[in-house]
Formats: structure tokens, C-alpha cells, sequence
């Protein structure tokens, strides 16, 4: 259920003997890096996937937490296999993980299904999501937020397209049917009250929020359904068809108040066709995330 994350120590200074010579720390060495003009930005060095950079006296490690174990971001990670991380990571660099704040994360669920479940999208609450694609191929959908992005993606399409090696130099290819829901949070604030540091990991409340959260977050997602829109009236159904576009709530944003109880008739108005529904894809894919949670969280 994690994936990259990057954390800052917050105990330690560290100091870097020459900005155009490398040195060893931790048993690896350190190498400067540049940007494209040629300006020093900081020394780097990689333990199996993760990255640990210094730089200006702070020391980051980033990158997937779910490939530092196994190699890739599709296996299932348990939150045991949590617990042995973080510890892997305090013995490498003896730093508490109470003391590296997290200051990005990204979470994610893969689980098998028939349908790629990105095909299926229609709004992320009011706006659209973008195309996720590899040249010109398409193999997912992201939606771009201010603090957090949404992504969804056929994962063993997306790994033969990138034709990755894995940290063990094999070929890296999801299993058939392989579908990622992912959040990528940019900013730490919606996860306030939630988690601080890497230790936080450590706690199995924590991994339940932040599976919640998931689910939250897909809850919003406007999901194309098999709808019988007889059952709506003809103001109904026009309401809806012209719900299903974001430009339809850019417009609305001119009067907030009309739009308020617009986008209320509209949520009923889905309700009322849910409610019709024998087979309800948006539930199903939900019970399938929920059961694929509950079994990373508790083993």
C-alpha cells in the first residue's frame, strides 16, 4: 500500500567535505551532482533502489519503499514487510526513523480485475482527468490536484511499456489483469494528523487511515455505468448528461449557489440510477480495493 516516499532527517547536520570531489558515508560514496547549467545541487549515492542525497547539512533518502523490498511496486507489501523495511533502513544509516519526516508520499492498491477500471472514468468531483500514455499508447488516467494527484493505470501494461529491469536485473512485468489505484501526495497537509515520521509506518492504525483515505478518494471518482436513464425525468436526465462534463461546473462556477444545488439534484439523481443498477462496477471495484487493504494492514 506504500510506495515512494521521501523523509528528512531532522536530528543530524551533515557536513560535505568538497562540492566537486566525492567522499564515502554509509558505506557507499557520495557523488556530486549538477543541474543542466552546470551548478552544483548536491552529492548522492543509492542503496539498492532508494537514494540518499545531502545537501546544505540535510540528508533525504527517497524512492519506492515497495521496490527497497521487493524489487518492484506490484508485489504485495504488508505491513509487516513495513516494519523490516524501516528497520533495514535505521541499522543502514543508524538513524531513529522518528526522526526522518516524511515529506513526500505516494499510496496505492494493486488488485486484479477484468476491466481496466481507468476506461470506466468520468470525473475526478467536477474536473477531468488526463490520459496516461507511452508514446501513443494509453495505459491509465491522472488527475492533477494542488496537493495530491490521482492516478489509476493498467500496471501490466504500463511495465511492458516502460520495459523496466527490476533490482535484481529481470525483466519487470506486472501479472495479467494487474490494476494500480495510486495517490500521490505532493504536500503533507492532507495527511495532517495522520503521520509524521517514517516510524508512524511502524503503527497498523496508521496504514488503516491511510487505506481510508484511498478509498475516499476513489469514492470521488464518477465512475461510466450501465444506467437505465428512463427511470430519470426528462429535466433529470438532462441535468445528468450535462453533469458528466467538467465544463458544465466551470460555467456553474459563475453563480455558487445555483451550482450548490445543482450539483445536489445530481449526486440524487446518480444515487437514483445506482440504486437501479444489478451490477454496480464502482461497488465492486471498491470491495475488491477494501479486501486487498484489509489483507496488506493485517498481515
Amino acid at each position: 500500500m506504500l510506495d515512494n516516499l521521501k523523509v528528512l532527517d531532522i536530528e543530524n547536520s551533515y557536513s560535505i567535505p568538497s562540492r566537486t570531489e566525492p567522499f564515502r558515508m554509509f558505506d557507499a560514496e557520495f557523488f556530486p551532482r549538477y543541474n543542466q547549467k552546470g551548478k552544483y545541487t548536491y552529492h548522492s549515492a543509492t542503496f539498492e533502489n532508494l537514494v540518499a542525497k545531502i545537501t546544505g547539512g540535510r540528508f533525504t533518502l527517497e524512492n519506492s519503499l515497495n521496490k527497497f523490498v521487493h524489487g518492484n511496486n506490484y508485489n504485495d507489501f504488508t505491513h509487516s514487510e513495513i516494519i523490516n523495511a524501516i528497520e533495514r533502513i535505521e541499522n543502514k544509516f543508524k538513524i531513529s526513523s522518528g526522526n526522518l519526516k516524511l515529506k513526500r508520499l505516494e499510496t496505492a492498491v494493486n488488485f486484479q480485475s477484468k476491466v481496466q477500471l481507468y476506461k470506466l472514468f468520468g470525473l475526478y468531483v467536477m474536473d477531468e482527468f488526463e490520459n496516461m500514455r507511452k508514446g501513443k499508447t494509453i495505459y491509465g488516467k491522472k488527475f492533477y490536484g494542488s496537493e495530491y494527484n490521482v492516478k489509476d493505470y493498467d500496471k501490466t501494461l504500463e511495465t511492458k511499456l516502460n520495459g523496466d529491469l527490476d533490482a535484481y536485473g529481470n525483466k519487470e512485468l506486472a501479472p495479467n489483469g494487474t490494476n494500480r489505484f495510486e495517490i500521490e501526495y505532493k504536500k503533507m497537509r492532507p495527511l495532517n494528523g495522520v503521520l509524521v515520521t517514517l516510524s508512524d509506518l511502524r503503527n497498523k492504525a496508521v496504514l488503516e487511515k491511510l487505506g481510508l483515505m484511498i478509498l475516499k478518494c476513489f469514492d470521488k471518482v464518477e465512475i461510466l455505468k450501465d444506467y437505465n436513464y428512463s427511470i430519470l425525468t426528462p429535466r433529470e436526465r438532462e441535468l445528468v448528461f450535462a453533469g458528466y462534463s467538467s465544463q458544465f461546473w466551470e460555467v456553474e462556477k459563475l453563480n455558487m449557489n445555483t451550482r450548490k444545488e445543482k450539483r445536489s439534484r445530481f449526486k440524487k439523481c446518480i444515487k437514483k440510477l445506482d440504486s437501479d443498477l444489478t451490477i454496480n462496477p464502482k461497488n465492486e471495484t471498491r470491495n475488491l480495493m477494501l479486501e486487498k487493504i484489509n489483507y496488506l494492514v493485517s498481515n
